[in-house]
């Protein structure tokens, strides 16, 4: 009976989407070849730059399930210095742009330290896995932005670079890079999926994912937590969604107060006009005797 639960349990696919699956395939020590395969495809990089990395932020906060967890990205170093930090988004979020922006700009000012000089500003990159279409009028499923100017073809800076990866805008058949086999790793529905994205990519850290996956989804402690994750991430969703639908009941009932109180002050004046007194006018308004004297 239990082999059988257990058995049942495991078919349950978990997206390797899900912000803590994600953090703990790619996130842990021992998984860094993992790490630097998927950077190196993203980036388009050569190997030199990840000789030696540095996961600035490998804790996963497991035993917190709150406001404090946040979104779970991975910061990285490397040894040239460059800081990567890449985050999963599976749901669309106000003002999104403008996080990155401002977190962009946060790792830059964390290398300002005391007495220290721009001269020692090192590049920033984001890399940003979207499970939605953040630019539905573009085709394209990976995106680079730095600052330049393609007018003039002159760089600004080289301090910045974003990279995203809209999962939706991925083509069914292959484009011939690494960067789309990640993105099917992603992308995938079951574990027929990855094993067979694994096959298509038997050379690279790609199957050693897949592993990786295999083995976390198939502890039972492991599992709990990441379903765990999930409720939490529900219940968050649902009670934002029942404070805006709140929000907008109790405006559309101030708004109609607010109708009906200037409709009663209207027929007050036009009775005003007519010589009917303050009294009278109360009687039939409801205003009080001050509210209507003041009209």
């Amino acid at each position: 009976m239990d082999n059988e639960a257990e058995e049942c349990k495991i078919t349950v696919f978990l997206s390797p989407t899900i912000d803590l699956l994600f953090k703990l395939i790619f996130g842990d020590a021992k998984s860094v070849a993992i790490l630097i395969g998927f950077l190196k495809a993203v980036l388009g990089l050569p190997a030199e730059e990840f000789e030696s990395i540095e996961i600035v932020n490998p804790h996963l906060l497991q035993e917190h399930l709150d406001d404090k967890l946040g979104i779970l990205d991975l910061k990285v170093k490397t040894k040239k210095g460059l800081t990567i930090n890449v985050e999963i988004q599976v749901q669309p979020r106000s003002n999104f742009a403008k996080r990155v922006s401002f977190y962009q700009a946060k790792m830059i000012g964390e290398q300002m330290g005391k007495g220290s000089d721009y001269s020692g500003i090192q590049k920033v990159v984001s890399i940003i896995i979207v499970d939605y279409k953040l630019f539905p009028d573009e085709g394209h499923y990976h995106s680079r932005f730095t600052m330049y100017d393609p007018k003039n073809g002159r760089q600004f800076s080289e301090t910045q670079e974003i990279h995203v990866l809209e999962l939706p805008k991925l083509p069914e058949t292959e484009d011939g890079t690494e960067r789309w086999g990640w993105g099917k790793f992603f992308k995938a529905k079951s574990m027929e999926e990855l094993e067979m994205t694994a096959e298509m990519f038997p050379a690279t850290e790609i199957k050693q994912a897949v592993a990786r996956y295999a083995e976390l989804t198939q502890d039972q402690k492991t599992r709990m937590l990441i379903e765990a994750r999930q409720i939490y991430e529900i219940d968050r969703r649902e009670e934002r969604d029942f404070a805006r639908r709140e929000g907008e009941a109790i405006g559309e009932a101030r708004g109609r107060l607010e109708g009906e109180a200037r409709a009663m002050e209207a027929a007050a004046r036009k009775a005003l006009a007519g010589g009917l007194s303050p009294e009278a006018i109360s009687s039939f308004t409801g205003l009080d005797i001050e509210t209507i004297r003041r009209l």
